[in-house]
């Protein structure tokens, strides 16, 4: 619970023009097996996509779960590893 009390007192500018902030009736952190269709819809729609994608990456992995700029956890550890 710690890192999330973190997160949200250190919360990045771009977070304030987020379309996920709108959305609160979708799960931005889905358990294994739930659709993330509509919650990357809206992220494909974001003006700070590139921001909240570029934030997620820099985090260690699985410290940060979720969907952020578009991706899953899974996607983001995918991403990491072709670029090393």
């Amino acid at each position: 619970m710690a890192f999330l009390e973190e997160l949200a007192a250190e919360r990045p500018a771009f977070m304030s023009d987020a379309s996920c902030r709108e959305h609160p009736e979708i799960s931005w952190f889905p358990e294994r097996g739930d659709d993330v269709r509509p919650a990357k819809a809206v992220c494909a729609a974001c003006l700070v996509q590139a921001e909240c994608a570029a934030y997620a990456a820099t985090f260690a992995l699985n410290e940060l779960q979720g969907i952020w700029g578009g991706m899953s956890g899974r996607e983001r550890r995918q991403l990491r590893r072709t670029a090393a």
